[in-house]
Order: structure tokens, then sequence, then C-alpha cells
């Protein structure tokens, strides 16, 4: 096998030492590298906000039906039933509130129909989850879009300074004519 030396804006020395013959893997090492420390930063970063929705959610939920119970417009029997209501969630395991999606909330809207606000406010909650929800996904699909693209483009840019180097190497006379 032989080896190459390749000029490179890509590496702090300036330039690579390959062996031929010459392997992608090899060739886009730097760039698979930056691809991979990208993609662990987006999904570090997805992880640490993904339940950031969720958390608002059930603390704006809790917040709201904390006021409405300690409220002097609640009835003993409004109180009674979220109580209950909540009693169950939690032996069910399901938490306080409508965690597990849209089927869980519409039990809100059938047990408490009655008490004044609960279903307006948890719609008004649940969209903004789903909508903060979606806009992660969102951000998460483009970053990930976004390094792919770069990874891409580095990986031409690293074969064209290869192959620019080998044109270099076995056809000097093309570098003196274009001097």
């Amino acid at each position: 096998m032989d080896k190459i030396v390749v000029c490179t804006k890509f590496n702090k020395t300036g330039k690579r030492i390959l062996t031929t013959p010459l392997q992608e893997k090899q060739v886009c090492a730097p760039a698979n590298r930056r691809y991979r420390q990208s993609y662990y930063s987006i999904e570090s970063e997805f992880k640490k906000k993904k339940d950031e929705p969720l958390y608002r959610y059930i603390e704006e939920m809790s917040h709201f039906i904390a006021s409405y119970v300690a409220s002097s417009s609640a009835t003993h029997e409004q109180r009674y039933k979220i109580t209950k209501f909540l009693a169950e969630g939690s032996l069910r395991e399901t938490g306080p509130i409508a965690i597990g999606g849209r089927m869980d909330s519409a039990r809100w809207s059938r047990q408490l129909i009655d008490i004044l606000g609960l279903s307006q406010a948890e719609e008004k909650l649940w969209e903004t989850y789903v909508k903060e929800s979606n806009e992660l996904w969102e951000w998460r699909k483009e970053a990930l879009k976004k390094a792919s693209n770069e990874h891409d483009a580095m990986k031409r840019a690293l074969w064209r300074e290869v192959s620019n180097q080998i044109h270099r190497k076995f056809h000097p006379q093309n570098d003196k004519a274009l001097k």
C-alpha cells in the first residue's frame, strides 16, 4: 500500500496521510466525526427539552385545579369529584393528569364536565402542549437535516481535496500550464 499526503483545511496540521487504494471511510473520517458530534449534541439537547412542554402542562393544570379547589365558588361535590378523579388516576399510575395522550384527556371532559372552566382550561393547555412538542420535534428534524447537509458538503470537499492532490501528483504539467 502506498501513502499519499493530502493538503487539507480539515486538519490542524494542514495535511493528511492516506493509504492507497483510497477508501470512503478513511477519506471522509473528519466529516463522519463532525457529523457524529453534531448528531449527539442535537439528540442531547432534544432529550433535555422534550419533557419541558409536558411539565409546563402539568404545572399549569395543577395550578388551575388547586386554585379551583381552593376557591370559595367550588362546591363540596365538585371538590370531591376532582379529588376522586386524581386519586383514581394515581392508583392506575397514570399520574394526576392526562399524560398518556388525547384519550386520557377526554376523561377530564367526561368525568368533570360540570366543573366550570376545567375543560376549557385543559383544552387550551393541551393545545399548547401539542404545539410546543411539535415545534421541538420540528427543531430536531431541521437540526439533523442541517447537520446531514453539512456532512455531505464536507465529504464532497474532502474528496475534492484528495482528487486535486492526486491530479497534481500524476499530471504536474497541467499545473505548470495553468500558471
